[in-house]
């Protein structure tokens, strides 16, 4: 099929909503999709782990990956169109980002290399999904990621994760016996992981530590404790969870996962193709770092290729009572998409050993960095070119441009600013690296690699939107 319509494209999308598929119970869905796929020219299977995988295109070329997930959270919404929108659980997290793959995928069935589409499992639990991915397919040359950015922005990073476990047993005493009781030692370990998280928390901001106390159960017998951290590019785990040891003493400490932080540049292939994309609609692209956790940073850890994040929605309505998606905005971010597939089958990066702007890897085994140019640790010159200019709350100058919500009246809370001191790295970095927290709005200070003829970085400006 090489004339995907508007038409398929809104009832692919209201028949998805209409199949539940929260973790783990993604089969119907897959088993759905699959047969999609293939109806309209894809070549589609469904691994060992569930996830559903279709390919198209001539195959002689690079392989780009579009790679969404299938599974939402367990809390059903009646699925209904209205007639500027569609509602129902995964409208935005993430199912119309994976239809929208979907459908642009659908309208280039020549596109020289292949485009391999991805509905994953479990993204929302453990990213199961995401890890079988890495091990069992090959690496390709380009990545996006299904996410909700709106259709007219580019995620360019996402916080790292610690999922932490606490439990405290004790004997049964007296209520006066003066030794710690279990309630007492959870809530003095908690406090201990807020200090060693740092001075500043904030979910609110990209380059700043942030926990969330998700559950808390006990007596002074036996607690409990499931924290949930996220953490920015650089964070020290290897200090930070030393001093969870120290703190937790002889209780039950469990670390039970960690997904480093990712940041790509805004000059790989990926972010420039999907720029162009929302420009051919008439869209200003903006390039936003968010503070929650994706199969961007399951997949970017062992994957250095170009890569963004991208999808239709607004992500305050994630996992929400009113999550919808307006049909015009999917639609637009349909045709953004076939528009960054075109510009990347004529980019020069179609031969991707000769993209610069490749993120590399550095060092080896446990040790080893993945860096890119995005915002180099302890650089932070640019210059002003392409720069919107604005005033910050504090009165300095910067981007300035309206959004949703947030920290800022009219901005969304999960966007927020890149910063010039963050190290663009997957994993723990010195913690001497962490920088402070600027405004909630800020004028990204992005540099180029030193050239050999330089004797000072090349200046690149990136104004990103909070």
């Amino acid at each position: 099929m090489t004339d995907w319509t508007d038409e398929q494209a809104v009832a692919l999308l209201h028949r998805m909503l209409a199949i539940p598929s929260p973790s783990g119970a993604e089969h119907d869905l897959a088993g759905f999709l699959a047969q999609a796929l293939a109806d309209a020219g894809f070549a589609s299977r469904i691994d060992e782990v569930g996830n559903v995988i279709g390919h198209i295109g001539l195959g002689t070329g690079p392989t780009l990956m579009l790679l969404s997930h299938l599974d939402t959270v367990d809390r059903p919404l009646p699925v209904r169109r209205t007639g500027t929108a569609l509602h129902g659980r995964g409208a935005v997290d993430a199912k119309g980002p994976l239809a929208t793959m979907i459908s642009a995928a659908a309208r280039r069935p020549r596109f020289p290399g292949r485009i391999v589409v991805i509905g994953a499992v479990e993204e929302e639990r453990l990213s199961r999904g995401g890890h079988h991915i890495v091990r069992t397919l090959p690496r390709p040359a380009w990545l996006i990621i299904g996410e909700p950015s709106g259709w007219s922005s580019v995620v360019l990073g996402y916080k790292g994760k610690i999922d932490i476990e606490f439990r405290a047993r004790c004997r049964p005493t007296h209520s006066t016996n003066p030794v710690p009781k279990a309630t007492e030692l959870a809530v003095g370990f908690w406090l201990a992981l807020r200090e060693a998280l740092g001075p500043d928390l904030d979910h609110g901001r990209f380059h700043l530590p942030a926990a969330t106390l998700r559950r808390l159960d006990g007596d002074v017998l036996n607690a409990y404790l499931d924290v949930d951290c996220r953490v920015p590019p650089g964070f020290d785990l290897a200090s930070f969870t030393a001093a969870l040891r120290q703190a937790a003493g002889e209780s039950e400490l469990n670390i039970a996962r960690h997904i480093p932080a990712v940041v790509a540049s805004r000059r790989n292939a990926v972010a420039r193709c999907l720029s162009a994309g929302i420009r051919a609609r008439g869209g200003q692209p903006r390039h936003v770092l968010k503070t929650g956790t994706s199969d961007m940073n399951t997949v970017g850890e062992h994957w250095p290729v170009p890569m963004a994040a991208y999808g239709p929605g607004d992500s305050s309505l994630d996992h929400g009572d009113d999550e919808h998606l307006p049909i015009d905005d999917y639609l637009t971010a349909v045709a953004a998409l076939t528009a960054c597939i075109d510009e990347l089958e004529k980019d020069e990066s179609m031969h991707p050993a000769s993209d610069p702007s490749r993120p590399t890897w550095r060092g080896g085994g446990d040790g080893a960095e993945e860096t890119s140019d995005a915002l180099p640790a302890g650089r932070s010159r640019a210059d002003g070119a392409n720069r919107r200019r604005g005033t910050h709350p504090d009165g300095r100058r910067g981007p300035a441009g309206p959004g949703r919500r947030g920290a800022i009246a009219g901005l969304p809370a999960d966007h927020v600013p890149a910063r010039a001191d963050a190290p663009p790295v997957h994993g723990p970095r010195p913690a001497q690296s962490r920088g402070s927290a600027g405004p909630a709005l800020v004028c990204a200070r992005v540099a180029r690699r030193r050239s050999a003829t330089s004797a000072r970085p090349a200046r690149s400006g990136l104004c990103v939107h909070a």
